[in-house]
């Protein structure tokens, strides 16, 4: 966490699984993020005007991954990668099926 922004997940051996790198607001609790790597590969995030991540770019410019969802956040699109943050860049959580918002899934 980087005060109370998600930021990471570890896995039992307590390597990286996933990381995002978050832009610097002033007076705002919102951080958008501007790097995401995912097992030891960074990609550049794409948002669209909600705030979701509808791509996600590798370090050769290539779109690796695209995301299509309907209104309430289901997944239109199959992803080949395991990018835990997606509908309004929140953290979805395969276990439970849902979307963590913070205080709530």
């Amino acid at each position: 966490y980087d005060n109370k922004q998600e930021i990471g997940a570890f896995d039992k051996n307590g390597y990286s699984k996933n990381l995002k790198i978050l832009s610097y607001y002033p007076n705002n609790s919102f951080s958008k993020a501007i790097a995401i790597e995912i097992a030891g590969s960074s990609y550049l995030p794409i948002f669209d005007i909600q705030g979701n991540i509808i791509k996600l770019i590798n370090s050769w410019g290539s779109v690796k991954q695209k995301y299509d969802y309907t209104s309430f956040g289901e997944k239109l699109s199959e992803e080949s990668l395991e990018n835990p943050w997606q509908y309004q860049a929140k953290r979805f959580d395969s276990e439970l099926d849902l979307i963590y918002f913070g205080k709530r899934y």
